[in-house]
């Protein structure tokens, strides 16, 4: 517990820091002086002065912020009588760093450790989807699209998103070649076309994380799970299902290692609102080239960012609760339990983290770098300065809001824990 609240800390002011190393570097590019470079809010428990800059690490580690000369003052010397472009580059700097250090980081990850895939074999077609209309089955193998080498799940997808139909070349019974017709229909829900192909999973371990029950029973990588408590056990998902429907009773599990069948009793983990045995599947780790890993790096990112997007408008339309929006102590937990799945894991998460922690900044809302842009954008337009007491009373309003959304978060947190 106190190693994981450490780590997150160390996390948290990793990104707390690139954010605003973007404020300060920036503004010392623009000859513009930085009063004050602070990781944390509230009483400062160090600190040292370098030049003109006081750099110090707070109390509250939760943010941070960087005061620069003039912020505070009326008239001519006020950092908000200088140019729109100063102005902008220095207040949008720190979300563009987060957003270029979550970026390189997920870059070393696919060119240091290549990106996970798996067997270019289908499950079951989605009900009522195009694969299933067409006479697709479980266990075809891809072979090819359009004449084109099948490569990576995410490739294929990628394919289908034009509304066109596709030639796709399978292999079925690992003996018969068929060339079938596929098409995408488009889904409302997740805005894109789908059709209804799924990768095949299968139950075979391919890493087993420390300190979880799978570990601690004696399951290894490359056992095959066959039956659990009586089921058959067919794809990894059948493991998923079983495991969650057990609601943490004590399973027996049967597998097959090396040609010989084994039997373990194992009582799954309680992790978040679901169990787990602590197992991941046998998957190929496809080996990037630099060039390959910046466009993977760059798709990545984007999905992020559109993933973000597409919640915050599910949480506007209310088709999400706002319950479900972890804070600082859900972020903590899911360091904690990430850390025990590898080095990579975390990484990716830190670089996940620092990309939202750029798109929260970037809403135009009070307190927030978002609304110090519509700010300094709506007198831009207005060709007229805000009044100093204005926008004091507008970031106050702001930073109380924030506050109480940051405590009621907090207690979604602290009663997910509890539940």
């Amino acid at each position: 517990m106190v190693f994981t609240i450490i780590l997150t800390l160390i996390l948290l002011s990793i990104l707390i820091f690139v954010h605003e190393f973007g404020h300060f570097s920036v503004s010392k590019l623009l000859k513009v002086p930085v009063e004050q470079f602070s990781i944390g809010f509230g009483p400062k428990l160090f600190s040292f002065k370098l030049k003109e800059t006081e750099f110090k690490i707070s109390l509250i580690p939760f943010g941070g912020y960087v005061k620069i000369f003039g912020e505070e003052e009326v008239g001519e010397n006020s950092f908000w009588e200088r140019p729109f472009i100063i102005k902008f580059l220095i207040l949008s700097a720190g979300v563009f760093f987060n957003l270029v250090f979550g970026y390189f980081v997920i870059f070393l990850l696919f060119y240091i450790f290549g990106i996970v895939e798996y067997e270019n074999i289908i499950d079951k077609p989605l009900k009522n989807s195009s694969a299933q209309k067409i006479g697709l089955l479980m266990g075809d193998r891809i072979l090819e699209v359009d004449g084109r080498r099948f490569i990576r799940w995410k490739d294929f997808y990628a394919i289908f998103q034009d509304g066109d139909t596709h030639k796709v070349k399978i292999l079925r019974n690992k003996k018969d070649t068929l060339t079938l017709k596929l098409y995408g229909i488009w889904d409302d829900t997740l805005s894109k076309y789908e059709t209804g192909i799924v990768p095949l999973v299968l139950p075979v371990i391919g890493d087993v994380i420390e300190d979880f029950p799978a570990s601690k029973a004696g399951l290894k990588k490359g056992d095959t799970i066959i039956e659990i408590s009586g089921k058959k056990i067919y794809k990894w998902e059948d493991i998923q299902e079983v495991v969650e429907k057990s609601q943490g009773r004590e399973l027996e599990i049967k597998v097959k290692r090396q040609g010989k069948i084994l039997n373990f009793s194992i009582k799954p983990k309680k992790y978040g609102n679901s169990y787990k045995l602590g197992i991941r599947a046998d998957v190929k780790i496809i080996k990037l080239s630099f060039l390959d890993a910046l466009g993977y790096s760059f798709e990545e990112t984007y999905f992020i960012i559109y993933q973000t997007f597409r919640i915050v408008y599910l949480l506007i339309s209310g088709k999400t609760p706002v319950s479900s929006i972890g804070g600082p102590v859900m972020i903590g937990k899911i360091i904690g339990e990430t850390r025990k799945t590898g080095l990579s894991s975390l990484l990716f998460l830190l670089a996940f983290i620092s990309i939202e922690l750029a798109l929260i900044n970037i809403f135009p809302f009070p307190a927030l770098d978002g609304g110090h842009l519509l700010i300094i954008s709506i007198e831009a337009i207005i060709r007229k300065r805000l009044s100093f007491k204005l926008r004091a009373v507008i970031q106050m309003i702001g930073f109380v809001i924030l506050i109480s959304l940051a405590v009621l978060i907090t207690i979604f947190d602290i009663h997910r824990l509890l539940k």
